[in-house]
């Protein structure tokens, strides 16, 4: 499903405005990370719910780099307090739920570290894409 909604995004008929790039892309990388996720489960455990909080980090991240920082004249002293606060915020979430899984012995760490660095490694596809 995510697939084909990643392909009629990406191919509406003329005359409709067209999806942005970044939340096509979105699509896409769900997709992507489901997928892998799913294949490393039939050799080894990894935690599907760290690699969404991951890939989900990683892609606004790239999205604020690449949509936000190139249209404003940026330096490590002028950055947006919205986008600290909100970055903060997706790193307590993912903090959370790493504990929850640990807490409800569901993975191990090693198991988390690797579905995280995953979805982390995948939502860095945006800047390719």
């Amino acid at each position: 499903i995510y697939i084909l909604t990643y392909f009629i995004l990406q191919n509406l008929p003329l005359g409709v405005l067209k999806v942005p790039n970044y939340i096509s892309n979105f699509v896409l990388i769900s997709a992507l990370t489901i997928f892998i996720t799913l294949i490393l489960n039939f050799k080894i455990k990894v935690s599907a719910h760290m690699a969404g909080i991951g890939a989900f980090l990683s892609f606004f991240y790239t999205f604020f780099t690449n949509e936000y920082v190139s249209e404003t004249l940026f330096s490590p002293l002028n950055i947006n307090i919205t986008i600290i606060s909100f970055f903060s915020i997706i790193v307590i979430i993912a903090g959370i739920i790493a504990s929850s899984r640990l807490i409800l012995k569901a993975h191990t760490m090693k198991e988390i570290l690797i579905g995280f660095f995953i979805g982390v490694l995948l939502g860095l596809l945006n800047f390719i894409l």
